[in-house]
């Protein structure tokens, strides 16, 4: 009794209950003592008691909580005036009641107690900071007034007043303003009812994600339930307004307010194309269960009619799936050689049968061969030559494997006559074997393959294809280089059907190979514009010896010759497939140069020159083909560098030096960006190549592509892809992005050309962001990440 300050542990016996005091240290100078009231309810702050009333008059420590404290707002950046939040209290066993007051009054006999001044209640996970608490230990309720902030997982809210069972996380909260943590949501209510830890609902609300003081978007609305147990929104008698403009009206809509999905319609996609006219697709979206679910989405083209499409897709502990569908009853535009009844179909799967056995699935199918340029809005699906039909399955162990597959392709590309498609593999098998670091630090190696090849072409050739291709090398790698001979056979065995009069219907051959690759690396210290690093000068020679052997009389199934590049200088085969072993007594000199940094070792710049002298006519060709009698390859040539923390470029040229010298192919890309996504783009190839009535590899193109400022948040978006071997732009869009905190808008129209003998199409895309909410219209920003370089969505 009497007037005095709680120290150590003493303890005090009084009507109320036992008092115990705990010391702790706040920082410097500052001490604290935890005041425990029976074994239910705390007290915490710096005190001092007086009798006989017992009431406790204590000086808080000041409270840092604030509702937006630790949310980022990371689309605008930090809020303005956050403050941290408080340092937590010492564990509690269980779910006690923690409270720190300026003043407690006390009525034991009644269980209650009034708190006033800067008072925190704390139990469990649940927080409440007011200027004024009532609180009725009995029942564990309580109710505030004053500058109420109320805090459990997920929820933040303010309010005038409150009525509160923090044990259970229910009650209401009058005249609130939330915020939803997990996905930077907020809003005002007349009325903020908890349900439960999970659920609650607001009454007369706002929603949006826009920073606190910005409501360029304001979703407002008569009720909205959250239930952040299966992460979903749901208001009714919705209004959206941009700005201060009302400008949609939904009785009804569910939205996510977590990265996780749930069924329902999803917001309309809506488009034009010279193609298809005015596009629109209504997706409905059915989340069946965690591990699989479809989509549904019926469009409408006003020069094409009705098409119905749907997706599926699975993913188990070992596999995953997709399958699409699509299908136009009645095309009201077809041409006098499709079929009204058009459609497609896609599948694709990969999976573990048991821990070494995976399988891997890809089947794609179109109705006719027009369909994926009338239906298809992006270049590289309506340029497609070629459906894939293909089935792997595949055995690994530790130093080899065995795959099985079956592939068959569709032809998209009408031009292409009939025998020129490509041949199925109705099977294959590939068995691959490695054995490293044997006897005497040897090498082995074994690839065996086994075709057989169909074509849908009836007097084509046919059959069958073995191949096997022993080998054995001795790597020596050091430090300052390497020396790696390697000597190796190539055998072949063909039994076939359909044979024209110069072909045999049964053939075998080996040609044996040798090789032997060495490299050193000199390295010295240098500066890269101010960065210190380390330049290398690493000089190559590779010698490859193959003798001759005449295959004029075998066929071509899967056999081509490899687009020269740098690597092509150190390939034992200038053919990809089988049908045809190369000849070869030749000598590859190449030289690069790297300039790496030495705080990171981040290449600055790399430059690599190269060529190889034959030592005899290259006489295995390609049927049509003639020998080569040239006594050196075209010279390559590679440069990459990294001008600067936003430039870099890197180009490539492939100079003949026969004929005159001229430029075989090349290519030149100069990439600017900066953090801020400004991105500039500008690029050159060029293919001399050929052409022929199966295919036209000539290529002259110019390629600029940009992401520019045009204003605080707009960005001009934009890409211009002229060939001028036919004189025509091949792809072009232009447009606009607005990207703000909560939002973005981005529209363009483009104009592109998927077969030149067909004409062009001229397409219009906008897309509309909410963030947090949703988008509508076509996936633009998917789009632009694919046509410039550089471009990510913010």
């Amino acid at each position: 009794s009497g007037q005095g300050t709680l120290v150590g542990e003493e303890r005090l016996k009084l009507r109320a209950g036992t008092f115990e005091t705990r010391h702790y240290r706040r920082g410097e100078g500052a001490e604290a003592r935890h005041i425990w009231l029976s074994d239910k309810v705390a007290l915490w702050g710096l005190a001092r008691y007086r009798s006989p009333r017992v009431s406790l008059s204590l000086v808080a420590l000041p409270l840092t909580h604030d509702i937006d404290a630790g949310l980022s707002w990371a689309q605008c950046g930090p809020v303005r005036g956050m403050r941290g939040i408080s340092v937590p209290a010492p564990p509690f066993e269980g779910e006690p009641i923690r409270i720190t007051a300026d003043a407690v009054d006390a009525w034991p006999e009644l269980d209650v107690g009034v708190l006033s001044g800067d008072v925190e209640v704390v139990r469990g996970e649940a927080l409440v900071e007011a200027e004024w608490v009532r609180v009725d230990r009995g029942q564990g309720l309580l109710d505030a007034a004053g500058d109420i902030y109320y805090q459990q997982p997920g929820l933040r809210l303010t309010g005038s007043s409150a009525h509160l069972d923090l044990g259970a996380y229910q009650g209401e909260v009058e005249n609130a303003e939330y915020r939803l943590t997990q996905t930077n949501a907020r809003g005002e209510a007349a009325l903020a009812r908890l349900e439960s830890k999970q659920q609650s609902s607001f009454e007369d609300i706002t929603y949006t994600t826009c920073r606190p003081g910005d409501t360029d978007w304001l979703l407002e609305a008569k009720d909205l339930h959250l239930d952040r147990a299966t992460g979903v929104g749901k208001v009714k008698s919705a209004k959206l307004r941009l700005g201060n403009v009302p400008v949609a009206y939904v009785p009804r809509l569910s939205f996510p307010i977590d990265d996780r999905r749930k069924s329902g319609f999803l917001l309309p996609s809506v488009g034009s194309s010279g193609n298809t006219g005015f596009d629109v697709s209504t997706p409905y979206y059915f989340n069946l269960a965690p591990n699989y679910d479809a989509t549904f989405t019926p469009r409408f083209m006003s020069k094409r009619g009705f098409m119905l499409g749907g997706q599926f897709r699975y993913l188990t502990e070992q596999h995953e799936g997709r399958m699409r569908a699509q299908i136009v009853p009645d095309d009201w535009d077809a041409g006098p050689n499709d079929p009204s009844l058009r459609g497609a179909f896609s599948a694709q799967h990969q999976g573990r049968l048991a821990p070494r056995l995976t399988t891997n699935i890809n089947l794609n199918y179109a109705s006719d061969q027009r369909y994926l340029q009338d239906f298809g809005n992006r270049l590289e699906v309506s340029s497609t030559r070629q459906l894939e039909r293909r089935g792997d399955l595949l055995y690994r162990a530790q130093d080899w494997s065995l795959r099985g597959r079956l592939q068959y392709f569709q032809t998209m590309d009408e031009t292409i006559p009939e025998r020129n498609r490509p041949y199925s593999r109705l099977p294959q098998f590939l068995f691959r074997l490695r054995k490293p670091r044997q006897h005497f630090g040897l090498t082995y190696q074994l690839n065996s393959e086994y075709d057989y090849f169909d074509h849908p072409f009836d007097d084509k050739v046919v059959g069958h294809r073995f191949g096997l291709i022993p080998g054995a090398s001795l790597p020596l790698r050091k430090s300052y280089g390497h020396l790696i001979p390697k000597l190796s056979a190539n055998y072949r065995y063909y039994n076939l059907t359909n044979t024209e009069p110069n072909f045999v219907d049964s053939r075998s051959l080996v040609i044996p190979s040798a090789s032997l690759d060495g490299g050193l690396v000199f390295e010295r210290s240098t500066d890269w514009f101010g960065i210190a690093s380390l330049q290398t000068l690493e000089p190559r020679l590779f010698y490859l010896y193959t003798p001759y052997r005449n295959q004029d009389d075998l066929p071509v199934f899967d056999t081509a010759e490899i687009d020269f590049n740098f690597g092509s200088l150190f390939r034992e085969n200038r053919f990809t497939g089988q049908d045809r072993i190369a000849d070869a007594n030749q000598l590859t000199l190449a030289l690069t140069s790297r300039t790496l940094a030495d705080n990171s070792g981040a290449e600055l710049l790399r430059a690599s020159i190269g060529q190889i002298y034959y030592f005899r006519d290259l006489r295995v060709q390609l049927p049509g083909q003639p020998e080569i009698t040239n006594n050196s390859s075209t010279l390559a040539s590679e440069v990459a560098a990294r001008l600067s923390q936003s430039w870099s470029a890197r180009g490539s040229v492939f100079w003949n030096p026969h004929d005159g010298g001229v430029m075989q192919k090349g290519a030149a890309e100069l990439h600017y960006q900066t953090a801020g996504n400004r991105i500039f783009n500008l690029g050159y190839r060029y293919n001399r190549g050929e052409e022929d009535v199966t295919t036209d590899t000539r290529i002259s193109d110019t390629d600029v592509s940009l992401r520019w400022p045009v204003g605080s948040h707009v960005h001009f978006i934009g890409r211009w892809k002229y060939s001028l071997f036919y004189d025509t732009t091949m792809d072009s869009f232009a447009g606009f992005e607005y990207d703000s905190c909560c939002w973005a808008l981005r529209a363009l129209a483009r104009h592109y050309v998927s077969d030149v003998e067909q004409g062009s199409n001229t397409s219009f895309m906008v897309q509309l962001e909410l963030k947090g909410l949703a988008a509508v219209g076509n996936q633009i920003d998917s789009f632009l990440e694919e046509g410039i370089l550089g471009y990510r969505a913010e």
